[in-house]
């Protein structure tokens, strides 16, 4: 018997487990250290951008999951930071967005990619059919 991954549905359940990780970090616990993202590279520890501000029950969550985002690929954390620690839209990514100094070309795409690539790293996200 073989088990066959939901992208998808794994995709989705990344998303979501990613807005809430944001909206921790957003609630003001935590502070975000700007950087300029050309700095972020592959040793980048993304942990080490988010200080705890206010000491709260999830901290220690919050904390081990920007460790393990911080196995993905170099443009893979740099767009996390951009959207999700920093909180820039989407539409402000793409390449054709001259408001940003941010561009990541076809942000959208590499996006779900980053999404996906999260979801499989975290086994509790991967959803099968």
């Amino acid at each position: 018997m073989s088990f066959k991954i939901d992208y998808e549905k794994s995709q989705i359940n990344a998303k979501e487990y990613l807005d809430r990780l944001s909206y921790l970090i957003s609630t003001g616990c935590f502070t975000v250290q700007k950087v300029p993202v050309n700095s972020i590279t592959d040793s980048t520890n993304l942990s080490e951008l988010v200080m705890v501000r206010i000491p709260n029950k999830h901290e220690v969550s919050v904390i081990n999951d920007l460790k393990t985002l911080s196995r993905l690929s170099t443009e893979n954390k740099r767009l996390f930071y951009c959207t999700h620690l920093l909180g820039i839209k989407m539409r402000n990514l793409r390449s054709d967005c001259y408001t940003s100094e941010y561009t990541f070309g076809n942000a959208y795409d590499k996006y779900k990619n980053m999404i996906l690539n999260f979801a499989l790293m975290r086994e509790s996200l991967i959803a099968y059919l």
